[in-house]
């Protein structure tokens, strides 16, 4: 079995360790980042199946995340943690999975993530 794979790019720390605890409680593999800046050079150290971004962060805000990972390859799915401000802005500026609006449901939350990334743990394809 392989455990999927979340990145969580969130400068909050407590929605950020929310979030990870709920997806690992769901059986995810998570990495977690304080900005894009740092969620770029994680990336390759543990390619996620599935990327959690926020769009208001600091050094390098989701937008230019988002085009960064693009433009380096990056073909994951995103799915965007906005405040209501952006959502709506979001939607027609990003090619996101999914954008989810804080505040959030946690069972919403992973509902989504189990949607777009499939379940928590696969049949090893080299098995």
């Amino acid at each position: 079995m392989t455990t999927r794979r979340v990145l969580v790019v969130e400068d909050d720390s407590s929605i950020r360790e929310m979030v990870a605890l709920a997806l690992e409680d769901a059986g995810y593999g998570v990495t977690a980042a304080g900005d894009g800046e740092t969620a770029i050079e994680l990336i390759p150290k543990e390619p996620p199946d599935v990327l959690l971004v926020d769009l208001r962060m600091p050094l390098m805000d989701g937008f230019e995340f988002m085009r960064r990972y693009a433009d380096s390859g990056g073909h994951s799915p995103i799915i965007v943690l906005s405040a209501a401000r952006d959502v709506d802005f979001a939607r027609h500026k990003l090619t996101a999975a999914a954008v989810i609006e804080k505040p959030f449901d946690l069972n919403e939350l992973i509902a989504t993530v189990d949607r777009i990334a499939g379940p928590a743990t696969s049949p090893d394809a080299t098995s």
